[in-house]
């Protein structure tokens, strides 16, 4: 295989959890750029929403490669756990340092987003994407695409837009093709959900962020006069935050407590995952890229990349290996049953499939 000449494709991924619409992105991805290999960068255990992935990353790797990715990546958790902003950016940075030559993602419209079709300051200040866009721009996936383009300029990187199929965020979940939004509420609602993906979703085998809560609120409690220290806090809601879980039992009702116009639900959440998992307030640049999980194509290709790119195959090499094991076992900490199996995986080497 020789690297100089392939087309390598790369798609920025969450699959929580891994649907048929998923499986159209990877299609799509494949028949426009004609790729020699397809590189998705995931999300690991936690999602950029700010919540537990419904499923690990494991299983979400699994299916990934069943269906047509060559190679899976991790978006460490707390780049994960950012803004659209640095989500986006982070994500196509490390792709980009994996060889990427083609960037392809989901939209509302073929036309390429610009971030001047969107009020960045106020989308940095926690506010709502509906206050933060114009008229022509009706979904936050094309913020994300904005961000996508500006980042893949940077590297020289060609892109591609797919128009997505659903309705962002719907709750529908009478097609084949459906909102991963709508898999999770129906899953949780034990609906039938086999028309839609792939994976086997056990009610009683998914993480939800309930369960959390408990964890979360005895850390705010615990740790109130601390709090404004901690990563991406901004001042004053460690106040808020303090306050409403002293009254709040139920994690919806205190989110919906906290929420007010200059603190949005996704700000809220994230700075609540990051509380959890005690995410440090300073993180080296992103020098290494873990892989989770690669095919015989992925394979090969790694071993042409050897002298341009650093990726981690061993958990000894991971970069931020110290958090992301405990991030791994904090995400397991409310199913003590999925504690030890979940710590072995971590410290595993990648998934391989032929």
């Amino acid at each position: 295989m020789n690297s100089h000449k392939l087309k390598i494709a790369g798609i920025v991924v969450e699959y929580n959890p891994f649907h048929n619409g998923h499986i159209y992105h990877i299609e799509k991805t494949r028949n426009l750029t004609q790729c020699d290999v397809l590189i998705a960068i995931m999300s690991s255990n936690f999602v950029q929403r700010g919540e537990p992935a419904i499923i690990d990353k494991w299983e979400r790797t699994r299916a990934a490669l069943n269906h047509g990715v060559d190679l899976v990546l991790e978006l460490p958790t707390h780049i994960v756990l950012q803004s659209a902003q640095q989500f986006a950016t982070h994500a196509v940075d490390m792709l980009a340092l994996a060889g990427v030559t083609d960037l392809v993602y989901g939209s509302e419209t073929l036309e390429i987003p610009q971030l001047t079709d969107f009020n960045a300051d106020l989308i940095d200040q926690g506010f709502s994407y509906a206050k933060a866009k114009n008229s022509d721009h009706k979904a936050p996936n094309n913020i994300l695409g904005a961000y996508y383009e500006q980042a893949a300029q940077k590297h020289h990187i060609t892109t591609h837009r797919i128009l997505r199929t659903n309705q962002y965020h719907s709750e529908e979940i009478n097609d084949s093709i459906v909102s991963a939004s709508a898999i999770r509420k129906a899953v949780l609602n034990y609906q039938d959900i086999i028309h839609t993906t792939p994976m086997s979703l056990d009610v009683n085998a998914l993480y939800s962020i309930e369960d959390y809560y408990p964890f979360i609120q005895y850390e705010i409690i615990k740790e109130n006069k601390t709090l404004n220290s901690r990563f991406l806090m901004r001042e004053g809601l460690e106040n808020k935050l303090y306050k409403e879980a002293l009254l709040h039992d139920k994690y919806e009702d205190f989110l919906e407590a906290c929420i007010s116009k200059r603190y949005t639900a996704s700000r809220i959440r994230r700075s609540l995952m990051h509380i959890y998992l005690h995410t440090p307030q300073h993180m080296p640049p992103q020098t290494t890229l873990r892989v989770l999980g690669m095919n015989g194509v992925g394979r090969n290709y790694l071993k042409t990349q050897k002298n341009n790119a650093k990726f981690a195959t061993l958990f000894k090499e991971t970069q931020y290996k110290d958090f992301e094991e405990r991030a791994s076992l904090l995400y397991a900490l409310p199913y003590k049953d999925r504690l030890t199996s979940l710590s072995q995986k971590e410290k595993e080497g990648p998934i391989i499939v032929p």
